[in-house]
């Protein structure tokens, strides 16, 4: 009964240990933005159209992985005039990795990466006690070796 004890609590250990500061790289490529209005919603643009060919050239993110519920955002291409200045953490759930950017009081970026599609969701609120709808727009991500 020892021995099995003893085999079931170092396979556990041994898996946590498989998790251990792995570096994920995930290209995305746009597929449609969305403004949030309360009269419904309205389709900006899709993939393809011309006036959004600047989210198609190849966006990414860049995280470690140091344990299961244990994610860092290391790099990312999604941010404008901003540098990362450090590891920022990540919520991480079985569904969804997640992460925010609050630039300023009224201007927030929140970021879903849905761990089943690779589909990343960037919500972008700016201005809303201005009246400026919310904007919705959806990435494919796949995982690459290297950036």
């Amino acid at each position: 009964m020892k021995k099995i004890i003893t085999i079931l609590i170092v396979s556990m250990l041994w898996c946590n240990i498989g998790y251990s500061n792995e570096i994920v790289n995930l290209v995305c490529s746009f597929e449609k933005s969305i403004e949030n209005k309360p009269m419904g919603d309205v389709v900006l643009g899709t993939k393809g159209d011309p006036d959004y060919s600047h989210y198609t050239n190849g966006r990414y993110i860049e995280y470690e992985i140091v344990s299961k519920d244990e994610f860092y955002l290391i790099s990312t291409s999604f941010l404008y005039k901003e540098v990362l200045p450090e590891k920022k953490q990540m919520q991480v759930d079985d569904k969804v990795i997640s992460f925010v950017f609050k630039h300023a009081e009224d201007y927030t970026e929140i970021f879903m990466i849905n761990r089943h599609t690779g589909i990343l969701t960037q919500v972008i609120q700016r201005l809303m006690k201005q009246g400026l709808p919310q904007t919705t727009i959806y990435f494919s991500c796949s995982k690459k070796s290297k950036i």
